[in-house]
């Protein structure tokens, strides 16, 4: 910073350092007061700058954005509130709404595989461990002490030029590493809230499958003849079995035959008539055995026709 001493009119140069404190004129003592910095807009505003974070364009997956070119983390934010608040307006939603979102891109992340129910306790756990590990870690570095005693030493006037470069150095490095420590910070937070929200979500995705489920074998239910009807905590224990037998089973709403046979596999008790998946249609076998006479009719008429009778 330029400044010019009140008392003699010396041009001097302060570091941004000395900012706010006060010190000797080196030409004339006179003791100088070396104005504030102008304050810089708080962390909660740069961060909508950054790029978005790998938990936010995971999360818009689920969601079936899939944006393809770069977003802001603010840009991330504002969207996913968006979805949610229209979300919140869906009742007996039974899959996750299509949202249509025009954002044109030409390279697409490849997606981490979606969580189960049963894996989000795991996961959640890793994820605070995290954050854990990045606050100690940004603690421990007691960043803030060594920056306040840089800054002791840079408003010493008897250092030489050589060594204030050398401090001035250290201090930018300081601040870079403490930044990065905490960009990091802030996206393990990120990774934690969105696993939270997810889990939430499948939990609410799971219920509504359950009272779907529940509805099959109701009084005009499509399965009634094939089992009795179950209880919710039989629901649920069947789709946890699916969970870690079939990939994605779910993902695209309720497979209706699928959770019948899985019921009666699991619960012989409900069975009232077995059930198999993909039932071949009663009388294709006969019908195809028509056909076939049918045709060898056919051509046996022609050849009584045209041979045996010129």
């Amino acid at each position: 910073m330029d400044i010019t001493c009140p008392s003699c009119k010396t041009e001097i140069v302060a570091p941004e350092s000395m900012a706010g404190q006060v010190a000797p004129c080196p030409n004339c003592q006179y003791e100088i007061s070396i104005p504030k910095l102008p304050k810089k807009k708080k962390t909660e505003k740069l961060w909508r700058n950054d790029s978005a974070s790998q938990a936010q364009l995971d999360y818009l997956k689920t969601f079936n954005i899939h944006p393809d070119k770069p977003m802001t983390k603010g840009e991330a934010y504002d969207l996913l509130a968006k979805v949610k608040a229209e979300q919140e307006k869906l009742t007996g939603l039974k899959t996750k709404p299509e949202v249509k979102y025009q954002h044109e891109v030409n390279s697409e992340p490849k997606p981490k595989p979606k969580l189960k129910l049963t894996d989000y306790p795991k996961a959640k756990t890793e994820a605070r461990e995290k954050v854990s590990q990045l606050k100690k870690q940004i603690t421990s570095s007691k960043f803030d002490t060594k920056i306040t005693g840089i800054n002791e030493k840079l408003a010493l006037t008897t250092l030489s030029n050589e060594t204030r470069d050398d401090l001035t150095l250290e201090l930018e490095n300081l601040n870079d590493e403490k930044d990065e420590l905490q960009e990091k910070l802030e996206d393990a937070v990120d990774e934690l809230e969105c696993l939270i929200d997810d889990e939430k979500y499948d939990k609410e995705e799971r219920r509504y499958l359950i009272e779907a489920t529940l509805d099959l074998f109701g009084k005009d239910g499509d399965y009634t003849e094939y089992c009795k009807k179950p209880t919710k905590k039989q629901i649920d224990e069947v789709c946890k079995a699916l969970d870690k037998e079939v990939a994605d089973w779910d993902e695209g709403g309720l497979d209706e035959e699928l959770i019948v046979v899985k019921l009666q596999s699991t619960y012989p008790e409900l069975v009232k008539e077995r059930f198999l998946l993909d039932p071949k249609p009663k009388g294709g076998s006969g019908c195809l055995v028509f056909l076939v006479l049918g045709s060898l009719s056919s051509l046996l008429s022609i050849f009584i026709v045209y041979v045996l009778l010129p």
